[in-house]
This record gives C-alpha cells, sequence and structure tokens, in this order.
C-alpha cells in the first residue's frame, strides 16, 4: 500500500486534492471504453496474462475479485438480479480482453491505550479497476493497459485508520493503506510483454509496493493491516508515482523483477513534475523462485515463493528525507491449506521506517471448507530506524469470513508490546472490524 507520509512518526495530516485535468480525461476515456465492452464473472472463461501475481496489484486485486466463491449465507435472490452484470463482464472479457471490477473496503479500529484522547478510527477505500489486454490478445506479445480509480476517506471519526498508531504510540501504522484522499486516477499503466510470461516491461503511473516483493496475504483490504507484517517497513517504498519495471523469466521458476519509480509519487497527481524536474528516484531488484507457478501453462497463485530484495532511494530534498538503502528476504510454501511464511529485513541510511524487521507465521487458507475464508497468526519484531524509539514486538491474528457471495467480513486483534513511541505502556491491544464487498 502507499506510505500517506507515514515515514515520519508525528500525526499523519490528511491529504485532499483534486483529480488533475489530464487524469479526468484519462478516466472518462476509460470509463467509455469499458461501457462497449465486456469483463469475467465467476466463470472459467480467458485470463490474461498476470506476471505479477502480488495480491495488492491491479491483477492480484481482479483475480480476487473473479474468483468463484461459496459463502456462508447464499444469497440467490441478489446472485439473480446481479447475473446480467457478471454475464456483461464475462462478454466483454471474452470479446475485448477488457477485465474489471469495482470494490469498497470500510475499517474501524480501537486501541485499549492512547497518547491522546483519540483512540479509535474508522475509514473507507473505493476503487475501480482493471485491465484491457489490447494488443495480441491470446498471441505471443500482448500489450495490456491498466488503471485504478481510488478515493480513500473517514468514515465518521476524526482520523483515518492509517492515521491511529500515532495516537497510541505505535511504532508504525496499525492500518496501512487507510489514509485520506479525493478520487484520483491512482495508478494508469501500459505493460508490453516481449515472450509472454517470460519478459515484459511495464511502464506509466504505479504502486511500486504491488508490484515487489511478493507476499501472499500483504493486502490490507483482504489480510493482515499491520505495517509490520504486510508492508515490509525496512523499505522505503514511494507511493503511487510514474516508473517502468520489468520482468525477465530465464526459467519458469525463476524471476527477476527491477524496476525505476518516482520517489515522490502522490496518487492526487500524474507526477511528471516530480519525476522529471525532480529527479528522485527509489530503484528496486528482485531475485526469486516459484517452482509451480507457471506450471503447465497455468499460473498458481498458492506456489511456493522465495526472493530476495535490493533496494536503494534517493534523499529527498523538499521532503526531508534521507538517501537509503536495504535489503530483505521473504519465504513462503503451502502444505495443503497451511501456509508458513517468514521475512528478515535490514535498512541502512534512516530513510526506511524499520532498521531491522523479523516476521513469521501461518495462514490457513479455505479455512472450514470454505475457499475464500482464511485465517492468519504472525509474530513480527522491529527495530525503528529512529534510535530515540524502542523496539516493539507485533502479533496480529485475523478471520476473513466470505459471508455472502459478494461481502467478506474480517475482525482483526493485534496486541502491541513495548510499543515504540509509548514507554508509558507496556502493551496494549488493537481490536478492527473490516468489511469488503465487490462486484
Amino acid at each position: 500500500m502507499d506510505r500517506d507520509d507515514v515515514v515520519t512518526h508525528p500525526r499523519v495530516a490528511s491529504r485532499h486534492a483534486t483529480v488533475s485535468a489530464r487524469g479526468l480525461v484519462t478516466t472518462l476515456l476509460l470509463v467509455v471504453a469499458a461501457s462497449s465492452a465486456r469483463a469475467g464473472d465467476e466463470s472459467e472463461t480467458y485470463r490474461p496474462p498476470d506476471s505479477t501475481r502480488n495480491p495488492v496489484s491491479v491483477e492480484g486485486q481482479l483475480d480476487e475479485i473473479y474468483e468463484p466463491r461459496r459463502p456462508h449465507v447464499p444469497s440467490r435472490g441478489l446472485d439473480r438480479v446481479l447475473r446480467r452484470w457478471y454475464d456483461f463482464k464475462s462478454r466483454s472479457q471474452d470479446r475485448f480482453g477488457l477485465r474489471f471490477g469495482i470494490a469498497y473496503t470500510g475499517l474501524y479500529e480501537v486501541a485499549t491505550a492512547t497518547l491522546t484522547d483519540v483512540d479509535q478510527a474508522a475509514g473507507g477505500i473505493f476503487e475501480i479497476l482493471g485491465t484491457w489486454e489490447v494488443v495480441s490478445r491470446r498471441g505471443p506479445h500482448p500489450g495490456t493497459l491498466g488503471f485504478r480509480v481510488e478515493n480513500r476517506h473517514r468514515l465518521g471519526s476524526d482520523i483515518p485508520p492509517q492515521s491511529l498508531f500515532a495516537e497510541v504510540g505505535a511504532g508504525v501504522p496499525t492500518a496501512t493503506g487507510y489514509g485520506e484522499f479525493d478520487v484520483s486516477l491512482a495508478e494508469l499503466w501500459w505493460e508490453q510483454q516481449i515472450v509472454r510470461d517470460r519478459f515484459s516491461i511495464r511502464v506509466g503511473k504505479m504502486l511500486p509496493f504491488g508490484y515487489y516483493d511478493y507476499f501472499r496475504f500483504k493486502n490490507p483490504k483482504t489480510d493482515f493491516t499491520n505495517a509490520a507484517i504486510m508492508l515490509n517497513p525496512t523499505i522505503a517504498w514511494p507511493q503511487f508515482g510514474l516508473g517502468i519495471l520489468t520482468e525477465i523469466r530465464p526459467r519458469r521458476d525463476l524471476y527477476v523483477l527491477a524496476g525505476i519509480h518516482d520517489a515522490n509519487g502522490t496518487p492526487t497527481r500524474d507526477g511528471f513534475d516530480t519525476f522529471f524536474d525532480d529527479q528522485e528516484f527509489f530503484a528496486i531488484a528482485e531475485l526469486g523462485w516459484d517452482p509451480g507457478f507457471l506450471s503447465d501453462g497455468k499460473q498458481n497463485p498458492a506456489a511456493p515463493d522465495f526472493h530476495a530484495t535490493v533496494w536503494h532511494a534517493d534523499a529527498r530534498r523538499k521532503a526531508g528525507r534521507p538517501e537509503g538503502w536495504g535489503v530483505s528476504v521473504t519465504g513462503q510454501h503451502s502444505f495443503g491449506d497451511v501456509v508458513p511464511f517468514a521475512r528478515y529485513g535490514y535498512s541502512d541510511g534512516g530513510a526506511a521506517l524499520l532498521e531491522h524487521l523479523v516476521m513469521g507465521g501461518v495462514a490457513w487458507t479455505n479455512a472450514f471448507h470454505y475457499k475464500q475464508d482464511t485465517v492468519g497468526l504472525t509474530l513480527a519484531w522491529g527495530r525503528p530506524s529512529n534510535r530515540l524509539l524502542d523496539d516493539q514486538w507485533t502479533v496480529e491474528f485475523y478471520y476473513r469470513m466470505q459471508f455472502t457471495r459478494r461481502v467478506a467480513v474480517t475482525p482483526d486483534v493485534q496486541w502491541i508490546v513495548n510499543p515504540s513511541a509509548n514507554p508509558g505502556t507496556s502493551s496494549f491491544a488493537v481490536f478492527g472490524l473490516r468489511a469488503r464487498i465487490d462486484l
């Protein structure tokens, strides 16, 4: 997720900006294109290539939206009403190569201890996202346009959930990504597959966090929300901004990801000024092994993944942020429905939130024989880059339940031990409740 200026520990300021004229025109063109096309529903229809299976990416979220579901509470009447919508999306995908989705996620959090009189926060994320395979559909060199229109806001609280960590004295956000900004064209990029699933180049506005450092349970809209667990805060992630990334697969089970991105990106601007004028960049490279992901020509998001990441961030003069670099290693492996995972990260220079991170845990997928249900438990230890702050331990547990076919409900509990910026409290809990609807 984007950091929404959480690289500094003081209270995060709200972001309010309007959509640029260029972004608005582009958005309208995309909407017009969508209205004359069709995307997939819950059937096994043709799906364009997804070289980046990261669950935060546009493609990763679309895969989740399009996946067939078994809900706890059947809603056959509503399903019949929405059938035309799903049929329309299916025809759009088959005829035009267009996949798209609409989603809204709301989150409420309350803490048992606070430094101020604020101990709770609520916020929401609304998004329209899609991919349109324009060139060489089903061919060896497809070209795909990807987009995401997004709005983040408070829900009747004084602050959004992204800012609660500063009120309670936690070292990292307890709800990454739930900040504030107006309706914006957050992502718009073109991906050209030089060789399908083997060599691709992506150029445009994107969220780097969504395309590197793969972790199956890193999406705060569906899985863990604490930054120490899903964000990897030993990396100085920039926000939505212009950039270029490439993926090369010398073998089907090996991949190399590398890219350069605007270190001063923001979701509410096109970013040409900061990219070309400021010339302060975030560079990242990754080597990974994911046996089984492209087996038999099929993509398996549950395949094992082990990768090493190295990054460098230029000093940001206007933002007052130092230069920094770092490395991290992450691994996860499925044993049936049980998925253990672990990560270590290190950063130098103070550009990232944490200097050291050790994180490990386990997830239970297909929980209680419901395909979309997931139970996750993890423990993380982090040493802040700011030496004035204490080391912090974080435990997070969540249960994502597919309540109806289109609505998921997720209770979440976090236990913060030795909070970095709250030395007067040995530990406290943060209780969360999240609901997500997608179409």
